[in-house]
């Protein structure tokens, strides 16, 4: 018995939490007027939003005036052979029908057109319930307007067909992302008639590229927001502003910049980094030097390509 009571203990004083340890804090050196001489560090970009995921879903088409619907009804009678065929959708959203006349399918999926038909035959007894199978397809797309802003090389209001509706569509006849353009972008969607408004879309451009695109209706608006940038000077083949983007390296950076010219030395490169009084203007540049690959640039940071010693 005792031997097993000390069992215990030992036990319970094993999993017992040791205390933290207390690490001093070492003292900030006072900020000098002039411009400081550091090696690189902890620097660490200022912290960036997470955008938020879509909430749109895969994208699917939502039919409206102009547009034109193919509807079979599988397992139809020979009598109204003539109810399979094309129904254009009339300017009030509307398509008319034999046994049902109006019905408004503006704002409706294929599949959601197809169930309403389904459901309006049965309710109204036209056929025993099942009989009938509505199989609807698109036969002609509509053209329609949408305003494209923000961060693009030609913003404006511009056509979009039906067929190629997509976001990327959209950015891609505005003139394509400027070179200020951020990650992200809002779609305002365009309310329809007897519908709640519906909240503003962010994607990003990572999920526009893998074709995760909610896709666009008439009169929608498109913004694509104005990101961060930095510049790269010296021994690189392109000089200038690049656009900046979260884990951004000194290599991500030279990559941009076309690569480095054979006299580059990153011994001898430096970042040159922004510090701004309280209300953004620039009063120096903090210099950092031992620089690595892997080193981290900020938002508005100069990156110096040194060059070798002759």
């Amino acid at each position: 018995m005792k031997t097993a009571m000390y069992s215990v203990l030992l036990a319970l004083v094993a999993c017992a939490p040791l205390p933290a340890a207390q690490t001093p804090q070492a003292e900030q050196p006072a900020p000098t007027p002039q411009t400081q001489q550091t090696t690189q560090t902890q620097q660490t970009p200022p912290p960036v939003a997470t955008p938020p995921q879509t909430t749109a879903g895969p994208r699917v088409y939502r039919v409206g005036p102009r547009d034109t619907l193919k509807i079979d009804f599988i397992g139809i009678p020979v009598d109204d052979q003539d109810m399979n065929r094309t129904y254009p959708v009339q300017s009030n959203g509307s398509i008319d029908i034999k046994y049902l006349e109006s019905v408004k399918v503006e704002g409706l999926t294929l599949l959601e057109i197809g169930a309403l038909l389904g459901k309006l035959i049965e309710e109204g007894q036209f056929y025993r319930p099942g009989q009938l199978r509505p199989s609807v397809t698109m036969a002609v797309f509509r053209d329609f307007e949408v305003q494209v802003g923000g961060a693009v090389r030609s913003p404006g209001n511009l056509r979009l067909s039906g067929e190629n509706s997509s976001v990327n569509r959209a950015i891609s006849l505005a003139g394509g992302f400027a070179t200020n353009a951020g990650f992200e972008v809002e779609i305002f969607r365009a309310p329809i008639e007897g519908q709640p408004s519906e909240p503003p879309i962010i994607v990003t451009r990572t999920q526009l590229d893998m074709n995760d695109d909610p896709g666009l209706r008439e009169n929608d608006r498109v913004n694509v927001k104005i990101g961060h940038v930095f510049f790269v000077n010296g021994e690189v083949n392109t000089q200038g502003e690049k656009r900046w983007e979260p884990g951004m390296t000194v290599n991500k950076a030279l990559s941009l910049a076309g690569g480095q010219t054979p006299k580059f030395s990153l011994g001898r490169s430096r970042i040159e980094r922004p510090v701004k009084d309280k209300d953004g203007r620039v009063i120096k540049y903090d210099k950092i030097k031992g620089l690595k690959p892997e080193t981290l640039i900020q938002p508005d940071d100069v990156l110096v390509a040194g060059r070798k010693l002759m």
